[in-house]
């Protein structure tokens, strides 16, 4: 069982390293704070509420700190994980947008979905990483890409003419071209385990946030992020 956590921690899960962060609605992300966050050689997860905004998992409008994170994530060849929903709602609709997600290393299957259950602005989000020890995880999973959503990013984030002026230029535009069609891939693509996982292979955890609360079945329960980790063995 992770334990609750205030502001940014990491912990370890087995050899996994996971973090979670809740970063202030001002101020710019740390990247050297990231770094060694993601020193490790291992599978690293950090999640939470970076309060980012980039067009590649945002719908609305992208703030400072979300082209800081998306070229980061593009030059470490990790991977953001979002879901489709937005996580914060407003009463504009303009103004929604995904502040929770989480970023990934070495860890190819993962699915992330906001779940609109809570009667306030904010929407907890379940994340499902298949992490794997023995086989490669293609051979333990099966992915399937949203074409529609797929699309959507690529017309938003990859720009149809980039200028050209060198041969630095162009291959500066074909790594972004290919971190852009990775990226849209990621926060497109939902993957699945496709053995069947017996209980102790699994572990579920429960990461209270200090973000107000929301409704359940006893009437009042702490809100929350539902984070699960499938290691198969």
């Amino acid at each position: 069982m992770i334990e609750p956590l205030t502001g940014e921690e990491a912990l370890q899960f087995s050899s996994k390293r996971v973090s979670h962060t809740t970063r202030p609605p001002h101020g710019l992300i740390d990247t050297a704070e990231l770094n060694r966050i993601f020193c490790s050689d291992s599978q690293v997860i950090c999640f939470g509420d970076f309060n980012a905004k980039h067009s590649s998992w945002n719908i609305g409008r992208s703030n400072r700190n979300g082209p800081i994170i998306y070229d980061w994530v593009n030059r470490n060849n990790f991977s953001i994980i979002a879901p489709l929903q937005p996580t914060y709602f407003c009463d504009s609709y303009n103004l929604n947008a995904t502040l929770y997600f989480a970023v990934v290393k070495n860890i190819s299957a993962a699915e992330a979905t906001a779940i609109n259950a809570l009667p306030s602005d904010h929407n907890p989000v379940w994340y499902e990483f298949v992490l794997s020890n023995v086989l490669p995880i293609p051979l333990r999973s099966l992915t399937t890409t949203n074409r529609n959503r797929f699309q959507e990013i690529i017309s938003r984030t990859i720009p149809g003419n980039p200028s050209i002026n060198n041969i630095r230029d162009i291959e500066e535009a074909i790594a972004k071209f290919e971190c852009g069609i990775n990226t849209a891939i990621n926060l497109s693509s939902k993957t699945r385990s496709i053995t069947q996982l017996t209980t102790n292979s699994h572990h579920s955890s429960l990461i209270n946030l200090p973000a107000g609360t929301i409704s359940g079945r006893d009437g009042n329960i702490p809100d929350t992020l539902l984070l699960k980790l499938n290691p198969i063995n």
